[in-house]
């Protein structure tokens, strides 16, 4: 397998690439891209598996002078994240440089670690569907093509593919859900029972469910007369627990409930809510005991806070 070089100079303008640590989060340390390669550095990047309305995957050739894994076939765009860089930034600016594809939204599938004597990185995971032009980064793709996925199964089995994004999404392309298999548009994966107070549950449908993601449960006429009303429930995909959005019954003024929810991205999911046109509050937590957490409101008011999920303890 070819493996990267390690001979390219460090410059004043050269590209810095933020660390990562053991638990796939940045230490804040950054380096240039050449001693990260050199010394095998655990790094982040992001992989995107481009397909379009049809079905296919679009799959390229990668060049013969990349710096790890050159000449080799690949079924995601993708690259290291720089300094500073959010991961869904990351995976917008790559999917775009390198084939050209903008204008859509990524969905997460997840994250994942991947370790081997040429690269080290801690991996997210998205895909789009796109059915724009496709133009290759001269530097980056030698060549491509839209498969079936039939296809692109066969070409693994006769061509040489990167490793990395085998390891990290090869399940996921034979049908089989990895741990971290994506949720659909959110990474939200948890929901407490609550109930919310609205003064329109039209209006706070279209919120939950539309730049939320979440899913409409349910939508039921009950009672007669002064005593009727509408029951609305909506979920995070794959949630148990629902969040009812109920109107004021006693009279009592919308607003001011709050619900926390656990994210795997928490990160990843304040940048696309964020390219929603959602109105995002700022990162707090993430260092000691105190997870990664933002928070989004409403148009009641209504808070959800949007927390990193804990990892499960090995054994429990």
């Amino acid at each position: 397998m070819p493996g990267p070089s390690h001979d390219a100079p460090t410059g004043p303008a050269e590209e810095q690439v933020a660390l990562y640590g053991a638990d796939g989060r940045p230490t804040g340390e950054s380096v240039p891209r050449s001693q990260m390669r050199a010394r095998n550095l655990r790094h982040a990047a992001t992989l995107v598996v481009v397909r379009n309305s049809a079905g296919e995957v679009y799959v390229h050739r990668r060049t013969d002078t990349k710096d790890v894994f050159p000449g080799c076939y690949d079924f995601a765009a993708g690259g290291v994240l720089q300094a500073g860089e959010d991961p869904y930034d990351a995976a917008v600016r790559e999917a775009a440089e390198e084939l050209g594809v903008t204008g859509v939204d990524l969905q997460p599938l997840g994250e994942d670690d991947y370790t081997d004597a040429h690269t080290s990185y801690h991996a997210f995971a998205y895909t789009c569907v796109y059915d724009g032009p496709i133009t290759w980064q001269a530097e980056e793709v030698a060549w491509g093509e839209w498969v079936s996925v039939e296809r692109l199964r066969e070409m693994l089995a006769t061509r040489e593919f990167v490793p990395d994004t085998v390891a990290v999404l090869g399940a996921w392309l034979h049908g089989v859900e990895p741990l971290w298999e994506s949720r659909e548009v959110t990474t939200v994966t948890s929901l407490a029972t609550a109930m919310f107070t609205v003064a329109d549950q039209d209006a706070a449908v279209a919120f939950y469910t539309g730049p939320l993601g979440w899913e409409l449960r349910s939508d039921l006429a009950f009672g007669e007369g002064e005593a009727a009303g509408r029951w609305v429930e909506v979920a995070p995909p794959g949630s148990v627990a629902v969040l009812a959005l109920n109107v004021a019954w006693d009279g009592s003024a919308p607003g001011g409930g709050a619900v926390g929810v656990e994210a795997t991205d928490v990160r990843g999911e304040r940048s696309r809510l964020s390219h929603e046109g959602v109105v995002v509050g700022e990162l707090m937590g993430g260092e000691g005991p105190v997870p990664l957490m933002f928070s989004v409101a409403d148009a009641d008011g209504n808070t959800v806070w949007v927390v990193e999920a804990q990892p499960l303890t090995p054994g429990a």
